[in-house]
């Protein structure tokens, strides 16, 4: 009984634990590839983010992608 208790538990609190983060539409100015493999975006506001990192090569893939359509597409 203690067992699907504590599993229930975590099950719940996995759960809520998951957010999501929605972001704006903003304009993009800039791109870069820094040496280390960092993947940048400055937008039109001079506002450099990190937008991918060595250590996740799919999601910068992927990233890289978006922000150079979204440069194409202006």
């Amino acid at each position: 009984m203690k067992k699907f208790l504590l599993i229930t538990t975590l099950a719940m609190t996995s759960n809520m634990a998951t957010a999501s983060v929605e972001c704006q539409a903003e304009y993009i100015k800039g791109l870069k590839v820094s040496d280390s493999g960092e993947v940048i975006y400055t937008n039109s506001s001079g506002i450099s983010r990190l937008a991918g990192t060595p250590g996740t090569p799919i999601g910068s893939k992927y990233m890289l992608q978006t922000l150079l359509e979204a440069i194409e597409n202006k």
